[in-house]
């Protein structure tokens, strides 16, 4: 490893990939998949992945070996204040299924969360997050106005680091 660093940033997101870009002009922002992202194969030591539709086949494909995932999911309580709100019947999040990793070359590293509260958050906060996430819109229209209309609330983050690591022989 050289003594050069730099930072990648990818979303399928036009629209999320320019506001980054406005703020961050340190790191190179692309268009792109994690199925088919546009990084040179095997030119990666680290993905983070918070939150993102995993594909360890495009992982593996652009990670050199020994190479690090760290994998950021939402554990089984995370925002369970507002998917209470919103749902008539709230899920616990299940744990990610990483036998497709496995299959892909990939073992797991190590396995830790992380549970907080947010403190007070107000309406235009509520809305900016419920906007950015599946809840919008798997949310029935009640439930979306409901939030809405919310002038304060306290959320739950409950988050699993998962660092996976490419073995050492997959191409």
């Amino acid at each position: 490893m050289g003594g050069d660093l730099s930072f990648i940033g990818l979303d399928i997101s036009k629209d999320a990939i320019a506001s980054a870009a406005k703020r961050n002009k340190q790191m190179t922002w692309l268009v792109g998949t994690n199925r088919q992202p546009p990084v040179e194969p095997a030119s990666v030591d680290i993905i983070i992945c918070v939150f993102g539709f995993q594909s360890f086949e495009g992982f593996a494909k652009i990670l050199r070996p020994g190479g690090k995932v760290v994998l950021v999911e939402p554990g089984p309580d995370h925002l369970k204040e507002l998917r209470e709100l919103i749902y008539a019947d709230v899920k616990k999040s299940d744990s990610p299924d990483l036998v497709c990793a496995e299959e892909t070359g990939f073992s797991v590293r190590g396995r830790q969360p992380l549970q907080f509260k947010t403190g007070e958050i107000n309406n235009r906060q509520i809305n900016d997050l419920l906007v950015m996430t599946p809840h919008f819109y798997r949310a029935n229209k009640a439930g979306r106005e409901a939030a809405l209309k919310l002038q304060k609330l306290e959320l739950t983050v409950d988050v699993v680091f998962t660092v996976l690591e490419k073995a050492a022989g997959i191409a």
